[in-house]
């Protein structure tokens, strides 16, 4: 769960950002054979992906929820005033 939130919250702040790439996947690479390795010398190697831009149906999906939800607040609000 923790993993998924904070992949989330990563891709939020891409968006927000504007960053047209995206970290694919990570993956340790083993090393040669007879090599030694101190401790924290792994090789990692990230795999990155451009970040398609949000479809416009998404994007209306998007205005047309926030103006209904607007709506029903204006609404809501008059009507308690009465």
């Amino acid at each position: 769960m923790r993993q998924a939130g904070g992949h989330l919250a990563e891709e939020a702040r891409a968006l927000l950002a504007g960053d047209p790439v995206r970290r694919g996947s990570s993956r340790l690479v083993p090393p040669d054979e007879g090599a030694v390795l101190v401790s924290g010398e792994d090789e990692v190697v990230t795999e990155y992906e451009l970040r398609q831009p949000p479809s416009p149906v998404l994007l209306i999906g998007v205005g047309v929820g926030v103006a209904v939800a607007v709506g029903v607040l204006v609404a809501l609000r008059r009507r308690r005033r009465r």
